[in-house]
């Protein structure tokens, strides 16, 4: 993920920010969703590789509307990761958890089938640490992962509404982290050095 991206994204999520607080007719609709994920682990170190690829991401989040088709999308999910940590010849199963904050753009398309879109998503998902299952071994009296991490993301999604007001949807997602995870005190004393993710989702949900 590049600089220029980065800031491209930021920047479209400001115009619409700003579109939003000028609009005085907002439409606001809430929503739950449900996220079996698939990750790839990226390290950097002697002997090192990181596995454990299914996790699990749900909550609550709501979509502020501007221009028929386009939104503002942010909330509150929580996201569970166990993985397998190997440096060297030693093996280490790790667990760990986030509330994550996204921030995302979201562009509907126009009804293609009855009562049927397609959309794309892209934005930034700030993540906070609230829990973290690490071997005494490795982490000793301090923790593996900081506290907090920024990811990007983008995908796609078709939604079908089947009431006056609420509607089903299937979204296919990609994730990966701007920054490395690791904490930077705990680097001179183990053999990894970083660690990045890719993640794949395919979140399931209702919106009303």
């Amino acid at each position: 993920m590049n600089k220029k991206s980065i800031f491209l994204i930021t920047f479209l999520i400001t115009i619409s920010i700003n579109k939003i607080r000028a609009n005085d007719e907002i439409e606001k609709r809430f929503g739950i969703k449900l996220s079996p994920t698939l990750s790839k682990y990226n390290t950097e170190g002697s002997g090192c590789s990181c596995k454990g690829p299914f996790g699990f991401e749900g909550g609550f989040f709501v979509d502020f509307i501007f221009r028929n088709n386009h939104a503002i999308n942010t909330g509150i999910l929580v996201s569970m990761k166990r993985m397998e940590l190997k440096m060297k010849n030693d093996s280490y199963k790790l667990s760990i958890t986030y509330l994550n904050l996204p921030l995302l753009l979201k562009l509907h398309s126009n009804e293609f089938w009855i009562d049927t879109q397609l959309y794309l998503f892209t934005g930034v998902i700030g993540g906070l640490k609230l829990s973290e299952n690490t071997p005494e071994k490795i982490a000793k009296d301090k923790k593996l992962f900081k506290t907090f991490k920024i990811a990007y993301t983008i995908g796609v999604g078709i939604e079908y509404e089947f009431a006056m007001t609420t509607s089903a949807f299937l979204e296919l997602g990609y994730k990966t982290h701007i920054f490395d995870v690791l904490a930077s005190d705990k680097k001179p004393d183990i053999p990894l050095k970083n660690l990045y993710s890719h993640t794949f989702l395919i979140s399931i949900g209702i919106r009303f």
